[in-house]
C-alpha cells in the first residue's frame, strides 16, 4: 500500500533476524493490474477516479475462471514487487485473510508453487468449543490439503494462529510441542497487544520460546 518503500526500509535494516512476508491484498487500497473483467465482475470497483478492490464480498462466492485468472495475474504482480526489491518472502499471509477464502487457496498455492514460497499462514484456527466453528475449520483444513496434493506442493503452517487475547485466555489447552501465530498490530489501537508481545518472558515462562518463519 502506500508506505511500501517504508517497509522495504525495514526489510533492509532488520531482514537479517527477522521475517519478512508477503501480505497478498485482494479488500481495500488500489490494485497493481488493472482488468475489466474484475471491474465488471464486482471484484474492483471504481471510487472517485481510482479503482478499488472489492474482493471480501466474494470472499464466500463461487469465482469463475475468467475472473481467477485475472485474480492470480494481479497477486502474481504483488509477489513480483516485493521479488524486484529484492525481498527474500519467507512466508504468505494476507489482508483480511482472503488468502483463506475457498476460491482464492488454490490461487496462491500455485504461486507459491511458482515462486518457490514454501509456508504460509493458517487459517485462524485456536482450539474453541463450538462445534459447527470446529466443524468448518476442519473442512477449511482438509480443502488447503486437497489442493497442496492436486497441485504438488505442500506448505508448511504454524500448527495455530490465533490472537493475542485467545493465546492468553486459553494457552493452557495446548499442546507443548505446537506452533503458535499470534496476531499483532504494532501501533495505534491495538498498543495493547504490542506492549504484550514486547516481554519475551510472557512467551518463555509458558515452556516455549518465540520464532520466524524462517525458522518453521
Amino acid at each position: 500500500m502506500n508506505d511500501f518503500d517504508g517497509a522495504i526500509s525495514l526489510y533492509n535494516k532488520y531482514s537479517s533476524y527477522i521475517s519478512f512476508g508477503i501480505h497478498l491484498n485482494l479488500t481495500e487500497g488500489t490494485p497493481l493490474t488493472f482488468s475489466q473483467d474484475l471491474l465488471n465482475y464486482g471484484f474492483y470497483k471504481r471510487k472517485e477516479s481510482s479503482i478499488v478492490f472489492n474482493g471480501a464480498v466474494f470472499r464466500y462466492k463461487y469465482i469463475p475462471k475468467t475472473i481467477s485468472s485475472a485474480i492470480e495475474n494481479e497477486l502474481e504482480s504483488q509477489i513480483k514487487k516485493l521479488l524486484e526489491a529484492n525481498v527474500q518472502i519467507s512466508h504468505i499471509d494476507s489482508h483480511h485473510h482472503i488468502h483463506t477464502a475457498f476460491s482464492i487457496y488454490p490461487i496462491v498455492v500455485k504461486l507459491a508453487k511458482r515462486y518457490n514460497i514454501n509456508k504460509i499462514r493458517t487459517l485462524r484456527n485456536f482450539p474453541r468449543k463450538n462445534l459447527l466453528d470446529s466443524a468448518l475449520r476442519n473442512l477449511w483444513k482438509t480443502y488447503a490439503a486437497y489442493n497442496e496434493i492436486r497441485l504438488n506442493y505442500q506448505l508448511l503452517k504454524t500448527n495455530y494462529f490465533s490472537s493475542v487475547e485467545e493465546f492468553y485466555m486459553s494457552k493452557n489447552i495446548l499442546n507443548k510441542n505446537c506452533t503458535v501465530e499470534l496476531m499483532c498490530h504494532p501501533g495505534g489501537i491495538y498498543k495493547s497487544e504490542e506492549i504484550i508481545l514486547q516481554s519475551i518472558d510472557s512467551i518463555s515462562g509458558f515452556g516455549g520460546s518465540p520464532i520466524n518463519y524462517n525458522q518453521l
